[in-house]
C-alpha cells in the first residue's frame, strides 16, 4: 500500500486504540496500584513479543540492546508509569487532553535535539493543534470540576518522554523491520517489569479476587491492544513518515474520549467542536509532504 495512504491508516488506527486504553487504565486501578498495573501491562506485552519476535532479537548485534533499552524505558516504562499516578487523581480524558502537548516537545527536540528535519507547515500544525488542546483543557476544566489539575504535570513529562523516544527511533531504527525493534524494545525492559512486579507484591494478590481479577483484565485489553498491536503500528507510522506527523496520534485522542463521553451520555460544548475542527487541520498540516525545511540555528 502507498505510505501516503498508509499513514492514514496507522495514525487513525492507534489512536482509536489508544482512545480507549486511558479508560481501561482508569479501570485496571480498582484492585491494582499503579506501579501494579503499567509493570503487568508491560510484562504481558513483552512475553507476547518474546513469541512473536524472540528469534530475532537474540540474533542483534550487541550495540542494539541498550538502544533497546532506552527506548524501552523512554516510551514505555516511563511514560505509562506517569499515566498511571496521574490518573489517581484526574479523569481519563481529562489525561488524554493533557497528553495532546506531546507534538509540541515532539518538534522542539526534533529541530533543537536531535537535528531531525522540520517543515514550516509541521510548525504551524504542531502551534495550531496545541492552541486547540488548550482550549480543549480549559473546557474540561470546567465540565470536569474537583479535578487536581498538579498531577497533569506527570503528564507533561510523560509527553517529553515520548517525544525524545520517538525521535530516536526514526534515527536509529530507520531500515529495521518495525516487528523486530517493536519486540527487541519490549524484551528488553521484560526483566525489569518482572522485577518491579515482584518487589511491589504483585505476586502476592489473591488473583480470584473479583476486584483484582476485573483489574488484571483490563491490564490485558490494554496490554494486547495498546502496547502490542497500537504501539506496532505506531512504530510503523515514524518509519514511514516524521516523528511529527506520528506523534498528531495525541490530537485524535482527546476527539475519541469526547465521542466516547457523548456515547455515556455526556454533553458536547460547541467549543469542544470548534477546537476538534482546527485539531484535524493541524494534523493534515503535521502530515503534509512540504520540503521547506526549518534550518538549524547554531
Amino acid at each position: 500500500m502507498n505510505n501516503k495512504y498508509l499513514k492514514w491508516i496507522l495514525l487513525i488506527g492507534a489512536s482509536l486504540i489508544w482512545g480507549t486504553a486511558f479508560l481501561w487504565t482508569k479501570k485496571s486501578l480498582v484492585g491494582l496500584t499503579p506501579a501494579q498495573s503499567a509493570m503487568a501491562r508491560v510484562a504481558l506485552a513483552g512475553l507476547i513479543f518474546l513469541i512473536l519476535g524472540g528469534k530475532y532479537y537474540f540474533k542483534l548485534p550487541a550495540r542494539y540492546y541498550l538502544k533497546f533499552l532506552i527506548n524501552g524505558f523512554l516510551g514505555t516504562l516511563i511514560p505509562i508509569f506517569l499515566f498511571s499516578v496521574a490518573q489517581t487523581r484526574i479523569d481519563s480524558g481529562i489525561t488524554a487532553v493533557f497528553n495532546s502537548v506531546t507534538p509540541l516537545f515532539v518538534l522542539l527536540i526534533a529541530h533543537f535535539g536531535i537535528k531531525q528535519p522540520v517543515t514550516k507547515r509541521q510548525i504551524i500544525g504542531v502551534l495550531l493543534g496545541f492552541t486547540a488542546a488548550v482550549a480543549l483543557i480549559f473546557v474540561s476544566s470546567e465540565t470536569h470540576p474537583g479535578q487536581n489539575y498538579f498531577y497533569a504535570m506527570w503528564v507533561f513529562l510523560a509527553g517529553i518522554s515520548y517525544a525524545i523516544d520517538m525521535n530516536l527511533i526514526k534515527k536509529w531504527y530507520k531500515d529495521m523491520p518495525v516487528l523486530i525493534f517493536s519486540s527487541g524494545i519490549f524484551i528488553s525492559i521484560l526483566p525489569v517489569a518482572l522485577l518491579i512486579l515482584y518487589l511491589t507484591g504483585f505476586f502476592e494478590l489473591d488473583w480470584h479476587e473479583p476486584t483484582v481479577r476485573n483489574s488484571l483484565y483490563y491490564v490485558a485489553i490494554v496490554a494486547i491492544s495498546g502496547s502490542v498491536i497500537a504501539k506496532l503500528m505506531f512504530n510503523k507510522l515514524i518509519q514511514i513518515d516524521s516523528p511529527v506527523f506520528a506523534s498528531t496520534v495525541t490530537y485524535i485522542i482527546p476527539m475519541v474520549a469526547v465521542i466516547a463521553g457523548i456515547l455515556d451520555g455526556e454533553k458536547i460544548h460547541f467549543s469542544q467542536i470548534v477546537s476538534g475542527i482546527i485539531l484535524l487541520y493541524a494534523i493534515y498540516l503535521s502530515g503534509s509532504n512540504n520540503k521547506k525545511q526549518i534550518k538549524r540555528t547554531r
